[in-house]
């Protein structure tokens, strides 16, 4: 899988999808920060999930600039908000959806 994309500059690779955001506090997936994602209470497209994938120089750019950047309840999210202003190569591929029932799962938990 990585093989192919191994060198690639501004990679991001993981279950991408976007969905409702969540504003009851009551409720798993809780976003405190609701109100920042506007009227429709929409999340942008991200690698969703614990398994994604970034290039060398993105992961370095994280490193270096951590302090600065904004996060949110859930890193998935959080990481997604950074890609957006980076140019990065969004990748979405199915074997790194591990919620779902897709066949050939990166992340089998047995």
């Amino acid at each position: 899988m990585l093989n192919v994309r191994r060198g690639s500059h501004g990679l991001y690779m993981g279950c991408m999808k976007s969905g409702a955001v969540v504003s009851e506090e009551e409720q798993q997936w809780y976003e405190p920060e609701w109100w920042k994602f506007g009227d429709s209470r929409t999340y942008f497209r991200h690698a969703a999930g614990s398994l994604f994938i970034l290039s060398n120089n993105l992961a370095r750019y994280i490193n270096i600039n951590s302090a600065s950047l904004q996060s949110y309840a859930h890193d998935d999210i959080s990481v997604g908000s950074w890609m957006m202003g980076l140019n990065a190569t969004y990748v979405d591929d199915d074997r790194l959806c591990c919620l779902s029932a897709v066949q050939e799962k990166v992340c089998s938990f047995g």
